[in-house]
């Protein structure tokens, strides 16, 4: 039997009153495994675009399934996919509001596919260079035909191909799709103790809240993110959930990793990007009323001011920066009325230039600080009569309120695409899927 590889893009199955991209791939996997034996070559992909959108999807996640079929069935199961969906679509509340997109490619993704994944994580990319693509593109079906925001993030989803850093998430799915959830706080404590160091962002260390539930109605119960597919097993065996589920799935992503934190020159950022700038203080720091504080740095392009919130414990860093001081900044770039382009901080690597004030030596012979004799010239001590006819200065290094290094917002203040401090130091190439079907989606 000859099989055929397929890629499917998938966005925008969404909406602010309920629905789940992710829950919308879990259940069409069990339907592709069940209806026609689909070998799934690649966990399902949970890939994070651009979150300086501001009309993006909730999360701002589409999603990518990777599998093989026999050769003489892609027909039927790209209209099999094509009706699922969009019947998922179409149970949606608030359903005007969603602009679903469906990608089918047939083979494997050009290079075109992924120029595009870079291009939709770091920039805004209009619906029309999607449809020039897909136009210009052999074996890719798509839908709706005249395209939509969906697309977008359904075209880049299928361009995220290894290898590169990525993590993985285990999501449960819920049967009531309420706003409250019930998971047991203990158990969750007990998780993050026993997976320290491989999962991130389970419980906010300062206020003990935990961080694996959403808010919204939407059918995922929790999720938790790990570095292996195997400590996430781990996870789902610790957790203990109180109400009813629908199942779990294991996702590879793009999370977590700084994918979007590209090299940007200071002039040359615009509004709705992403990436680091690093360049030299020019202005000082100006704090802004609800606490957030406002610099302006530059490098051989230009300049660009920067923001960081107060929420973010950012400001407290960007308010010790001095004219002169070295600055990396990472973040997504905003358009302020008055002020034009911002790059919004989400991390800082400060380098202080060292700055010395100067003082008169203290006397010999009593320890006080000596007085200058004015034009004169000389030093008196005002304490013992110490007198010295010359005069001399030391050089006192400034003290600065926070040292030199990396700065992060806490927990609680971590966007999907940024990377925890236990990831530092641990990034690692994806490999393609090596476990049965069985063991991450259940």
């Amino acid at each position: 039997m000859v099989f055929t590889e397929v890629h499917v893009g998938i966005d925008d199955l969404d909406s602010p009153s309920g629905g789940c991209t992710t829950h919308a791939a879990y259940r069409l996997i069990k339907e592709l495994t069940n209806r026609y034996g689909a070998k799934f070559i690649d966990y399902p992909n949970l890939v994070r675009l651009n979150p300086a959108i501001p009309f993006k999807t909730r999360g701002n996640g589409a999603v990518a399934l990777r599998f093989l079929i026999p050769e003489n069935k892609f027909n039927e199961v790209s209209e099999f996919i094509i009706k699922f969906l969009t019947n998922y679509a179409e149970g949606l509340p608030h359903r005007p509001e969603t602009e679903p997109g469906i990608l089918i490619v047939k083979g494997r993704p050009g290079e075109e596919f992924r120029a595009l994944y870079l291009k939709a994580l770091t920039d805004y990319v209009p619906p029309d260079v999607v449809m020039n693509t897909l136009g210009e593109s052999k074996n890719v079906t798509w839908y709706p035909s005249e395209g939509s925001k969906g697309l977008v993030g359904a075209t880049a989803a299928v361009g995220w191909l290894p290898p590169h850093d990525c993590t993985y998430e285990l999501l449960i799915y819920r049967l009531n799709h309420g706003s409250g959830r019930c998971v047991d706080r203990n158990s969750v404590i007990m998780m993050d103790e026993e997976t320290r160091g491989e999962t991130f962002l389970n419980i906010d260390p300062e206020s003990g809240r935990v961080l694996i539930t959403p808010g919204g109605p939407d059918p995922v119960l929790c999720g938790v993110r790990g570095s292996r597919p195997e400590v996430l097993l781990k996870a789902l065996n610790i957790i203990k959930v109180c109400e009813a589920i629908e199942g779990w799935i294991i996702f590879r992503t793009n999370q977590h990793t700084d994918a979007h934190h590209m090299a940007r020159k200071a002039g040359l950022i615009r509004a709705f990007q992403t990436g680091c700038v690093s360049g030299m203080v020019s202005s000082k720091p100006v704090t802004l009323e609800g606490g957030s504080t406002l610099v302006k740095i530059c490098d051989s392009s230009g300049c660009v001011h920067v923001a960081s919130f107060r929420e973010s414990r950012l400001s407290s860093v960007l308010q010790y920066v001095r004219v002169g001081d070295v600055i990396k900044v990472c973040g997504s770039a905003k358009f302020w009325e008055g002020i034009g382009t911002v790059l919004q901080a989400e991390k800082i690597v400060l380098r202080y230039v060292p700055r010395h004030v100067t003082r008169n030596p203290r006397c010999p012979a009593c320890g006080r600080r000596l007085k200058s004799l004015g034009r004169s010239g000389g030093l008196k001590c005002v304490k013992c009569g110490f007198r010295v006819t010359s005069k001399w200065v030391e050089y006192v290094a400034v003290e600065r309120g926070v040292e030199e290094g990396l700065y992060l917002p806490p927990p609680k203040s971590f966007k999907h695409l940024m990377k925890p401090p236990e990831r530092y130091g641990c990034e690692h190439l994806c490999t393609k899927l090596k476990a049965p079907w069985t063991e991450w989606i259940k």
